[in-house]
C-alpha cells in the first residue's frame, strides 16, 4: 500500500477507513485479477490497472505485479457521479464525447479493413458478417 493511501483512508474517517481497508483486504486476497461486478480492469492509465468497488460508492484503485505476486493499493476515493474524489479533491478524469469516440473507431476500422474485427460489448463478442476471413 502506498503511504498516501493512509491519508486517503483517514480523510474518509477512522471507522469508514478501517472498514474499507478490511473489505479491500478480504476481496483482494482471493483473486485480485477476477472480473466481477465489483472488480474490473481499468483502461490504460498512469495511476492503476484495476478497480475495486466497495459499499456502492467507494473505489480502491490498485496494481497487481504477477511476477512478484504483490498487490499495491494506489488510492482510495469516493465516487460521486462521474467523478472520483480522493482526500476531498476531485481527480481529473477524461470524458470523451460519443461523437469523438465514434470518429476514432471509424478511423481505426478504415485502417484495418482487411483484418477481421471483433467488437465486444455486454461481455459478448460480436463478429461482423462480411468481414475478411468470415466468408
Amino acid at each position: 500500500m502506498k503511504e498516501s493511501v493512509i491519508d486517503d483512508l483517514s480523510a474518509l474517517g477512522r471507522k469508514l477507513g478501517r472498514a474499507l481497508l478490511k473489505a479491500a483486504a478480504e476481496r483482494l486476497s482471493s483473486d485480485p485479477l477476477a472480473t466481477t461486478r465489483h472488480l474490473k480492469s481499468l483502461r490504460p492509465n498512469p495511476v492503476a490497472h484495476r478497480e475495486l468497488r466497495l459499499f456502492g460508492r467507494y473505489r480502491v484503485l490498485f496494481t497487481v505485479d504477477q511476477t512478484e505476486r504483490t498487490i499495491t493499493i494506489v488510492l482510495v476515493g469516493e465516487k460521486q457521479g462521474n467523478s472520483l474524489y480522493v482526500q476531498g479533491e476531485r481527480l481529473p478524469m477524461k470524458v470523451v464525447p460519443l461523437s469523438e469516440a465514434k470518429a476514432k473507431l471509424s478511423r481505426y476500422g478504415q485502417l484495418c479493413h482487411d483484418e477481421p474485427v471483433v467488437v465486444t460489448g455486454q461481455r459478448q463478442a460480436v463478429v461482423p458478417t462480411g468481414s475478411a476471413g468470415g466468408g
